[in-house]
């Protein structure tokens, strides 16, 4: 079955990750091991969205922990060096830490692999009863007709390859949150996705409301 696949592909994929990732460290200026570590964790996050989808954890109950988007945003630039991260002030929600770092990483892989991580930008801002998450990248943009299509699962870009499946569980993740996920882009200029979720204090004040009016 896919989870099964996918569960013999991350077992052995988190221990070669652990591996260059203590070569790294003994040798940061060692492009070859920087390339193969980028490679690694780039095979066992993929695995990780196979075994999402194959044990269908997205259609389970959320563990719903009050957080700041921006903290975890943050931590997921890190893994990416040379993302630049914007954030303006705290930006808390009700949400799963695994699930909402799962969507972020999901959406700055996507744009690193189209642009390369200088050119992408990730930021967060709270404003009122939303918190929007944006990832902009300055690579070659999606056409038209393909915008339609990015969040459909098993869907890949023309020249970009990958499995289709990480903007379609970012989607989903959004979605579970009551926020949304749109996109923009445009040929030779590059893309920005968007992530809109409900602020803690919208989230608590409309359970207020629910209970009021049970």
């Amino acid at each position: 079955s896919l989870a099964e696949i996918a569960h013999e592909l991350a077992a052995p994929l988190t221990l070669v990750a652990g591996h260059l990732e203590s070569l790294r460290a003994r040798h940061p200026d060692d492009a070859r091991l920087g390339a193969a570590q980028a490679a690694a964790n780039e095979l066992l996050y993929t695995s990780k969205d196979l075994l999402t989808l194959a044990r269908g954890e997205l259609e389970r109950s959320l563990d719903l922990q009050v957080l700041d988007l921006g903290r975890v945003a943050e931590r997921i630039a890190l893994e990416y060096p040379g993302v630049r991260f914007l954030a303006s002030g705290p930006a808390e929600v009700a949400g799963s830490p695994e699930r909402l770092a799962q969507l972020v990483r999901n959406l700055v892989r996507n744009a690193v692999q189209a642009a390369g991580a200088e050119e992408v930008t990730l930021a967060v801002e709270a404003s009122g009863r939303e918190v929007s998450l944006s990832v902009e990248d300055r690579g070659p943009g999606v056409p038209e007709e393909e915008l339609r299509h990015l969040f459909e699962r098993f869907y890949t870009k023309r020249k970009q390859g990958g499995t289709g499946v990480g903007l379609s569980i970012a989607r989903q993740i959004a979605h579970g949150h009551g926020g949304d996920i749109t996109v923009t882009s445009t040929v030779g200029v590059g893309t920005c996705f968007t992530v809109s979720l409900p602020s803690l204090g919208a989230q608590l004040e409309g359970e207020d409301l629910a209970e009021a009016a049970v």
